[in-house]
Formats: structure tokens, sequence, C-alpha cells
């Protein structure tokens, strides 16, 4: 599966395919005392009228924290109409990266456009060259258990984060869809906890960006311990089969080999999926990395930059295991893949 950007071709985006480095710093953006969220999520609660008003104005002084609409798992449509969705982006003057990557999302048949990802980036200047506001936008890829009874519990999901800093009002507004619940979690309590907690999250544009990185490793460590497991399972159910002679006069035996064989190639195909999106958020930090040291002071920035190496480490160190289950998997197919065949010939003959 090779990795695709939605790049809209502008000399203010950067995707993650570029990795270059800058030497001159313009300024910082500076922090910010207040700041607005706006959470939008997808599910069937919560309804928007189509021809609703537009949203009013956040208070000018008071940070809000607004969560629309919860998530919901699948493929399935935005449950907010567009005249809701327009009003919206008109309400945050959002750039139309925004809406690029919001194809992203709603009703599709397969897992379309979960092999994308991009980081980009757009400064907002005056007639001065003063630089007015910044916006960033991004695709962060994650994986979330089901519940209930599913047959293959762990499912790759993706979440779109947009930011729109203004220099002028030093106020920061950012739409989240689809954002796993350990980032909305870690914000909703930052934001009710202390002012003190709430001022260390909107001081600064890469606030969420910190957030959004530093959740989730935990989940992808469980989910390959999971297949760690049923690798191993299968394992020993298709070695027995392939040492005992005898099984080839059993049609039972033979069906259940088949069966563990179709569920070892999901596995393996759910863990090259798995080794992408993990390569993806890698290279997502890496451009975030690329932007702090471009556009922020040079205390934040290497606050930043410590945490971003660290959580990119991590995203190494699971890749890796990823592999190592990958070449466990396709050494177990190709072994027991031989044995299996000359046993279906021998019981349709």
């Amino acid at each position: 599966m090779e990795m695709g950007t939605y790049n809209g071709g502008q000399k203010t985006s950067r995707d993650i395919d570029k990795t270059e480095s800058h030497v001159s710093l313009p300024e910082a953006v500076p922090s910010s005392p207040k700041s607005t969220f706006l959470y939008v999520h997808l599910a069937s609660i919560l309804e928007w009228k189509k021809q609703g008003p537009p949203l009013p104005p956040p208070p000018p002084l008071t940070p809000r924290f607004n969560s629309l609409l919860n998530p919901t798992f699948g493929w399935g449509r935005l449950m907010l109409s567009e005249t809701s969705m327009r009003s919206i982006l008109r309400h945050v003057h959002a750039f139309p990266t925004f809406l690029k990557h919001l194809t992203a999302f709603g009703e599709k048949g397969f897992a379309q456009d979960e092999g994308f990802a991009a980081y980009d980036i757009q400064e907002h200047f005056n007639a001065f060259d003063k630089r007015q506001g910044l916006e960033t936008c991004f695709l962060w890829k994650y994986i979330q258990h089901d519940d209930g009874t599913a047959q293959y519990p762990w499912t790759i999901r993706q979440a779109l984060v947009y930011q729109n800093f203004s220099c002028i009002t030093q106020t920061s507004t950012n739409i989240l869809i689809r954002a796993p619940l350990q980032v909305t979690n870690r914000l909703k309590h930052n934001f009710n906890t202390s002012a003190e907690s709430r001022a260390s999250t909107v001081a600064e544009w890469l606030g969420v960006q910190k957030v959004c990185i530093s959740c989730g490793t935990g989940e992808w460590r469980q989910a390959l311990n999971y297949y760690d497991e049923q690798i191993t399972k299968l394992f020993d159910e298709l070695v027995m089969f392939s040492i005992e002679t005898e099984t080839a006069g059993d049609s039972k035996k033979v069906q259940q080999c088949i069966s563990s064989m179709k569920e070892l190639t999901h596995l393996v195909d759910q863990l090259l999926r798995i080794s992408h999106v993990l390569g993806l958020n890698s290279r997502i930090i890496h451009s975030m990395m690329d932007a702090a040291r471009r556009y922020e002071s040079a205390e934040r920035r290497d606050a930043f930059l410590l945490l971003a190496e660290t959580v990119q480490l991590q995203y190494d160190v699971l890749r890796q295991l990823t592999e190592s289950l990958l070449a466990r998997g396709n050494n177990l197919s190709r072994q027991v893949g031989g044995r299996s065949q000359s046993h279906l010939l021998w019981i349709y003959r």
C-alpha cells in the first residue's frame, strides 16, 4: 500500500512528504490567553436543522468547550447537514484545505482514504507583512476497540484536526472530527480541572497537537498484543495439523485448517495496514516538529520537540513490533501452506 497525501499544491501548505529544515525563524506565534474549542463528531444524535441560523460569535473572554456530536463506528454518513457545516466553517473562517480533508469522512463502502494523511499549515499576513493568523489541518490515525461481539475487535480510525490561531484577537478555534475519546477526555479534563491546566492547554497553538500525539499509543500496544496472541494460537493449531499425517483423511480437521488459514490471512492484512498507518503518524509528527521549529518561540519549541521525539520513538517501536508479527505470520503461512494443499488434493481426488 503506497502512501498518499492530500496536497493542495499551495506554497503555504506542507504535506508529509516534505522534510526540509528551516534555518531562518520568523516571529513566533504569540500565546493565546483565551481559546474557543469547537468539537464536531459523528453520531446519530443531536441532528442539525437544514436551514439553521449561523452560529453566534463566542464570548470575547470566556473559553468554551462545546461537544456537539459523539463519535460513532463504521463509515456512516456525517450526521450534520451541509448547511450547518458551511455555517460552522464560515464562523471560524476555515481555509479550503479543511474541505479537502473532510472528504475522507462520510458514507463509504470500505476503508477508503484510510491510507492517506497530510499535515497542512498556512500563514495569514496583513498589508504590512505582519502575521495575522496561523491555520493547521491534519489527519491523525488511531485504533479503537469495538464494543460488543465483533469478530475482529480492533479497528483503525482516523480523526481530522483543524486549528485556527488569530494573532489579532489572541483566540484559537479548533475543530475535531471523529477524535478519539482519549483526546476529548484529556481536553475536557484540562479545561475543567483548574484555570492553570486550562491555561497550559490554550497558551500555545501546539497545545492541542500535544494532546493528540500523546494519546493513543497504549491502544496500539493493546491491539498488537491481541494480534500477537492470535498468531500464537494459530501457530499451535496449524503446526499440529501439519505434523498429524492421519489428518489427511479427516475432512473436519482439514476444514478447520482452511478456516485457520483464512484467519491468518486476515491478521496479516490487518498488520500490513497497521504498519502503514503507524508510519503515517510518525511522519505527521515529523511535520509538526518542522512547523514548531519554524513558527514557535525557542522555549515552547524545545518543550514540544522533546515530547514529539519521545512519541515518535514510541511509534517507531510499535511499527517494528508490527513488522515482527508480520514476519511470524508470513513464515507460518509458508510452512503450513504447502502441507494443507497436499491434504486438500488427497481429499478431493
